[in-house]
């Protein structure tokens, strides 16, 4: 479907001034509404199902409100959409910290390409600089959006034409109530009964402005988005030709330099590799535990730095032939090199983990590290190869799938068998396994049943799961997430079974533990 035939119809909607104003005040009147139902959906320490819920509101206003412009989105558009009350959902599944943050920042990201869907024909066209105008674009968007449509609106010529209308019926409530409250005061005094009847209720002003805040944050914040995709930009997108310039030379010297760089590491990494701990200890001083927890995250940093260094320069080059030449001569061996260094980063972290087993942050690290190596992949075979308006498309859906992927094998869970399984001949850290989020208890109260200890470590744990789960569960909807649920039964029937255990906890541990 042609994406552009539904913004000419909604541009030719604008150009008529009673449709625009009619528009307008139905997305102030939904925004507000939005506003509210987040101050009341997202109001919440234990957030769980209000976020897909309010981002499903929102889709669901936004799909309605372009159908009503005529203006109905397109497939791509519906797909982003679609995409993003999908990451909101998986918010309300896992109950892991860092998986959370990241389906809000993909839900996020979804919106933004919702709104680059609106500008150009498709996103499978677009490339890396569209996505950053974009995401400005959007940022902007954000910050001024509500107050276009307000002018749009015409809100206040709406409110002097009703008060036009009706000025005996608001001249009459200006002279009334004035009365009312005098007389009702004095005889109020003269009677107590009668005084509660014009008593104000108490009102707390710091409450009122905390949910004036929220609710208009959010009724500001829908209001740009849904004016980033009903209203089309009249803007062209970024043109290559008003970019600073790169020619050959300063190409060859900053890709040879990293790659002549990459090199040196690669051969100087080769020793270790093939001569172990022996030869790590002689050169450096340092255990093999200690050489690989120095490098590992050093080595991801240098991954993500390479990824701008080697689209700025091509982007920086385009239309000089030479220099697209070089640039792609130069590129490929330094992807080859930094494929080397990322083997050499995962070989550290096997080393570390083998040393003090696998934790969320590291496993978090081999994920992200798997999906550069998918980005450089699809470098190598699109923008290096000449077809560089594919390389975006892939990429994200890489990061989409590679989440999805995340959110599926539940990585705490792996985490947990592979700290209390994958470490035979070590003391299990029961603390560790304790602190993870509901997504591990299963697996986690699974391990401790089977392995019961009178020791301080077991201790150790038992406060950490009363703490953290003993106080009382948030009640309702907005609070409800899957892996949080799921958790908390099977914590709650293990330390049932551990009632009589005696760690010397005070009495008051469980009843005045905060809850979660």
């Amino acid at each position: 479907m042609n994406a552009t035939l539904p913004a000419a119809h909604a541009e030719s909607a604008t150009h008529n001034p009673a449709a625009r104003a009619s528009i307008a005040r139905a997305v102030v009147l939904e925004a507000l509404l939005l506003g509210l139902f987040a101050d009341s959906a997202l109001r919440s320490d234990a957030l769980g199902a209000g976020w897909p819920v309010w981002i499903a509101a929102l889709a669901a206003t936004t799909f309605a409100l372009a159908r009503r412009g005529a203006a109905p989105l397109t497939a791509g558009q519906a797909g982003w959409l679609a995409l993003a009350v999908t990451c909101s959902a998986l918010f309300a599944w896992r109950d892991a910290e860092m998986l959370r943050v990241a389906n809000v920042l993909a839900t996020l990201f979804a919106l933004v390409l919702l709104g680059l869907a609106r500008w150009r024909d498709t996103v499978a066209g677009a490339r890396v600089r569209d996505v950053i105008e974009s995401m400005l674009r959007s940022f902007v968007t954000l910050i001024d959006g509500a107050a276009k449509w307000v002018v749009d609106a015409a809100v206040g010529d709406g409110l002097r034409d009703a008060a036009s209308r009706r000025t005996p019926v608001l001249r009459a409530i200006a002279l009334t109530v004035p009365i009312i409250l005098v007389f009702g005061n004095l005889l109020g005094s003269a009677d107590p009964v009668f005084d509660q009847l014009f008593s104000l209720p108490g009102v707390d002003l710091g409450t009122i402005t905390s949910h004036v805040a929220v609710a208009g944050a959010f009724a500001w914040a829908s209001a740009g988005v849904m004016r980033g995709v009903l209203v089309p930009s009249r803007t062209e997108p970024v043109d290559a030709s008003v970019l600073p310039r790169l020619g050959k030379v300063e190409v060859t010297s900053m890709l040879g330099a990293t790659t002549a760089l990459f090199a040196l590491f690669v051969g100087m990494q080769v020793r270790w590799l093939f001569g172990g701990a022996e030869i790590v200890r002689v050169t450096t001083g340092l255990s093999v535990a200690e050489y690989a927890r120095r490098g590992f995250f050093e080595l991801l940093a240098v991954a993500v730095l390479v990824m701008p260094l080697i689209l700025v320069t091509g982007a920086l080059v385009a239309g000089d032939e030479d220099a697209e030449r070089r640039h792609r001569r130069l590129s490929i061996p330094t992807i080859a090199l930094l494929g080397f260094i990322l083997a050499s980063a995962v070989l550290r972290m096997r080393l570390y983990v083998g040393y003090f087993g696998l934790s969320t942050d590291r496993l978090y690290a081999l994920v992200f590290m798997g999906w550069l190596a998918f980005v450089f992949g699809c470098l190598v075979f699109t923008a290096l190869r000449g077809r560089p308006r594919s390389f975006v498309l892939l990429s994200v859906l890489g990061g989409f799938a590679t989440l999805a992927g995340l959110n599926a094998v539940n990585p705490e869970r792996i985490v947990a068998q592979s700290q209390a399984v994958g470490r035979t001949g070590r003391p299990v850290d029961r603390a560790y396994l304790a602190s993870l989020s509901g997504d591990a208890m299963p697996a986690v109260v699974d391990w401790l049943s089977r392995n019961p200890s009178q020791g301080t470590e077991q201790c150790d744990a038992l406060r950490r799961l009363r703490s953290r789960w003993g106080g009382e569960a948030p009640e309702g909807i907005i609070t409800w997430n899957a892996g949080e649920r799921s958790g908390r039964r099977v914590v709650l029937e293990y330390l049932g079974s551990q009632a009589g255990v005696n760690c010397g906890d005070p009495p008051s541990t469980t009843a005045t533990s905060p809850p979660r």
